[in-house]
């Protein structure tokens, strides 16, 4: 070996005996997308187990009839509602529908057994599942902004703008909690 000759081994500086490759110079791959993804589909499985896991609060109409009294509702009619906490129940009917004027009309029997309530109203097409908010009516201001009180019977007519489809009717507390829903024909 010569004295002008590097050993065998020596490689100028800055040389890598690897070669660079561009994912050399990606950013660590961490378990986040993972992570994120996990945490998406925790929430769904909780909101289907919570939609799915709730008993109905609706009560069936009582076999025997009571003595009629100022709280008690009439039991040749309707259909029963509970709130959510079952503090207060009472009956809803739909006496009659017409649909004409582009749009649905129907007529509203409401009875508060034992309690003090605000309602507001919605109407679901069956064919799309669009959902519609009553229009102004000078009927429906037998329901709007005004508490039924215990024992207290209350009749209106609302007015929902909507093409013809058989419906879901929804009626709903103050705080738009569903009560119970009706069908309507188309």
């Amino acid at each position: 070996m010569s004295q002008n000759q590097p050993p065998a081994n020596w490689m100028p500086p800055g040389m890598n005996p690897k070669p660079t490759s561009i994912n050399d110079f990606s950013p660590p791959r961490t378990g986040l997308p993972l992570l994120i993804i996990g945490a998406v589909l925790g929430v769904v499985v909780l909101i289907i187990v919570f939609f799915f896991a709730q008993p109905p609060t609706i009560k069936p109409h009582p076999l025997a009839t009571p003595t009629p009294s100022a709280s008690q509702a009439p039991t040749n009619w309707g259909m029963p509602f509970l709130t959510g906490n079952e503090s207060c129940e009472g009956m809803w009917d739909i006496t009659s529908h017409l649909w004409g004027n582009g749009g649905l009309e129907i007529q509203v029997r409401v009875f508060s057994k034992n309690c003090s309530l605000e309602l507001s109203f919605g109407a679901f097409s069956n064919t799309d599942a669009a959902f519609y908010d009553p229009e102004p009516s000078p009927g429906f201001m037998d329901f709007y902004g005004l508490s039924l009180e215990p024992g207290q019977e209350r009749n209106g007519s609302i007015f929902f703008y909507m093409p013809r489809t058989s419906c879901v009717i929804m009626m709903s507390d103050e705080y738009g909690s569903q009560l119970s829903a009706l069908d309507v024909a188309g």
